[in-house]
């Protein structure tokens, strides 16, 4: 079988995908996908065929979102998704990547969270908030949404 070219969107209005063949001639839309929530990051793993989706805001909250199977079921979860001291909240999220099977989540304000099982549970890595000149970081026009980049196409 042709491998076929997938493009992960993430939108105000969920997430949306784009598909088409090897000859990328012909393109067709799929979505939108997770409840219509703000998404700022998509992230397609080739070897495993999962798809997380990261956003949120204070209305719906900060979530996860996990597809295995191309979009036809998702899950969510937050959990670990927070601050360990009371006073700051994750009010989103804002990029993944993922490395030697461990998936990272960039979030505003600006911090690290890891995840040892797929996106189900979240650990604070503090390293972030601890950095003498954090007070003066601005995310600029699109939030630190630049916060990894991982460039390339994914295919099945």
């Amino acid at each position: 079988m042709a491998a076929r070219v997938l493009i992960l969107l993430g939108t105000n209005k969920g997430v949306f995908f784009l598909e088409s063949d090897a000859a990328r001639a012909e393109w067709s839309l799929r979505g939108p996908f997770c409840d219509t929530w703000p998404i700022n990051h998509v992230l397609g793993d080739p070897e495993t065929g999962t798809i997380w989706a990261g956003g949120g805001n204070g209305w719906v909250g900060t979530d996860v979102w996990k597809t295995t199977d191309l979009g036809a079921s998702w899950s969510k979860s937050g959990a670990g998704l927070a601050f360990e001291a009371p006073g700051e909240e994750v009010a989103c999220v804002w990029s993944f990547a993922k490395q030697n099977g461990t998936l990272y989540a960039a979030v505003n304000p600006a911090a690290l969270f890891q995840s040892e099982d797929g996106g189900e549970t979240w650990q604070h890595l503090e390293g972030l908030q601890q950095h003498p000149s954090r007070p003066d970081w601005h995310g600029g026009g699109a939030g630190r949404c630049g916060c990894f980049t991982q460039r390339g196409r994914y295919t099945y």
